[in-house]
C-alpha cells in the first residue's frame, strides 16, 4: 500500500508542474517565442526574478541539479532515496527532453547509476539498454 501511495504523489507532484528553469525563455527558442516566454517569467517572478537567477534560463550543471531551486526535485530526492533504499528500481518519465536533460544532471549529481533512453536512442540499442538496466543491480 505505501508504494502506492508514494507512486500516486510522485505522479502528482510531476503531473503539476516542471523545473522552475523551464518556466524562462529558451535561448534556442525563435526570437519571438522568447519575447512571449520572458513575459510570462517576468509575470511569474515579478520583482523576485533576480532571486531565481535572472530572466534567462541558466544551464549550469549544479544550478539546474540544485534541489533548493524546485520543490519537485526537493520531492524527488526524497522518494528516490525511499525507493533505492528499498532496493527498487526508478523510471522517470517526461515528455520534454529539457525536464529529462535536468533530470539527467540531478541524478548524476546524486551519484546514481542510470541508463537513459529517449527519442535520440538509435532503434537497435533500445533492446540492449532495456536488457542492461533490469539485470544490472547497479543500475538503479
Amino acid at each position: 500500500m505505501w508504494r502506492t501511495i508514494s507512486f500516486q504523489l510522485a505522479y502528482t507532484i510531476f503531473s503539476i508542474s516542471n523545473h522552475l528553469e523551464l518556466i524562462k525563455p529558451n535561448p534556442r527558442d525563435d526570437p519571438e517565442k522568447q519575447v512571449k516566454d520572458a513575459k510570462f517569467a517576468a509575470a511569474v517572478y515579478g520583482p523576485d526574478i533576480d532571486l531565481v537567477g535572472g530572466s534567462m534560463q541558466n544551464e549550469s550543471f549544479l544550478s539546474l541539479s540544485d534541489t533548493k531551486h524546485c520543490g519537485k526535485m526537493r520531492a524527488l530526492e526524497k522518494l528516490l532515496l525511499s525507493w533505492f533504499s528499498n532496493g527498487d528500481k526508478v523510471l522517470l518519465f517526461s515528455y520534454s527532453v529539457r525536464m529529462l536533460n535536468i533530470l539527467e544532471k540531478f541524478i548524476i549529481r546524486k551519484g546514481y547509476c542510470f541508463s537513459r533512453l529517449d527519442g535520440s536512442t538509435p532503434t537497435n540499442l533500445r533492446q540492449s539498454l532495456v536488457d542492461d538496466f533490469n539485470s544490472s543491480p547497479s543500475k538503479q
